[in-house]
This record gives structure tokens, sequence and C-alpha cells, in this order.
């Protein structure tokens, strides 16, 4: 499954990418110099493959379900951004590391990224199933994040933690929630900022696959 969903504002255009001087993936954005970064992932997400533990590390004392924008909405991926970007906003109170955060996007979102140049020299990383490119920003960056054929567009990152890892959040391209571990006080704080969106999870639970 893609993100090709009717909640998507994915059309099909001739790629046309970011100018020459812009970094691929956005403004305020860059790539890692490599994976390096990403490798502690192997031993800490080792979990089975499609479950919550196999995406996030599971040394955290909480883990949570942020819930997608619903469906029906007006503007449904402006609204999942909104949401993305409010539990950022909660996210860098609680690491000593907000302005040194590494994004990780799936190589596979869209068949048209293959035709750009840029993309093909960017570090990558490898998990079970998936190969993510590796990009360095603030936390606060993940508003800035776009897509590459549409530079205009945002897109949102499937793996982010900050420097000092103290907390990670991930989602999977069968997925439009979010999945987020960290301190109990970070939980709290998260399902106070986004109420009615967020429910516990558990590392051993199956991730929530969404049309």
């Amino acid at each position: 499954m893609h993100h090709e969903s009717p909640r998507t504002r994915w059309i099909e255009v001739e790629p046309q990418g970011p100018p020459e001087d812009e970094f691929v993936f956005g403004e305020g954005l860059r790539a890692a110099c490599n994976g390096d970064p990403a490798t502690w992932l192997d031993d800490a997400a080792a979990r089975s493959f499609g479950s919550v533990g196999g995406l996030l590390p599971g040394n955290y004392e909480s883990y949570l379900l942020v819930e997608s924008a619903p469906a029906g909405v007006d503007d449904w991926w402006a609204a999942q951004r909104r949401i993305v970007v409010a539990l950022a906003g909660v996210l860098g109170r609680f690491t000593d590391t907000p302005h040194e955060a590494w994004f990780a996007i799936w190589e596979g979102h869209e068949s048209g990224w293959g035709s750009i140049e840029a993309l093909r020299t960017l570090p990558r990383f490898d998990r079970p199933h998936r190969s993510y490119y590796l990009l360095n920003g603030s936390v606060a960056d993940v508003d800035r994040i776009a897509t590459p054929t549409r530079p205009r567009d945002w897109f949102r990152p499937d793996l982010w933690w900050p420097e000092d890892r103290q907390w990670f959040v991930g989602t999977d391209v069968d997925c439009w929630c979010n999945y987020v571990g960290g301190s109990h006080v970070m939980i709290e704080a998260i399902t106070s900022r986004l109420p009615g969106l967020c429910h516990p999870a558990t590392l051993n639970e199956p991730l929530r696959v969404e049309d």
C-alpha cells in the first residue's frame, strides 16, 4: 500500500524537483554525511517487523499512538501536518538537543523520485524491509520537509528522533498514525496537547494498517 489514499493531495505530474541550489527535501534540512546516526536502531528496535517494537526502540518508559487527521476533513493533508507540528512542539521541550534531530524518509514513497538526480547521492540506511534517506535539522524543521517532486508541498518523515535520543517517533508506509516513545511525563504532555488523538501503545502490538 502506498500513500495514494483519497486523503492525500498527491496528483500525477511530471516531476519537477527543487531548484539546483535548494536541498531536495527543503530549505533548512541537510543531508546526513552517512547512515551512521541510525545504526543504533539495529539493536534498539529489534522486535518483529510489523510491530511497534520493530519500528521504535524498546528502551523508553511509555509508548503512544497518535491518530492521524480524521477522514473527511477539509484539506486532510494540512490537518495531518498540524498534528505533526503540534507533536513536535511538545517533543522539542523534552530533549537537550532540539536543534539537532534526524529525519528518515522511506525511499519508495513515489515512483517519480527515481528521476531526481539529487536523491541518488543521498545517504541511506536499511531497516528490515525498508531503506531510508537520512536528513538532519532541528526538531522544528519537521514543518519544513518538502516533497522532492513538488517542493511547495510538505512531506512527513517516517522516523525521527533528537540527537540525544530522549524520544522517538515512527510511522510506516502502511500507516497514517504516528507512534511515539519517551518518558511518562512527555507522553502525558502529548496527550494533553492532542486530546482525543492519543492511545497507549505496547511494543508487541502490530502496527495499525490504514487505508
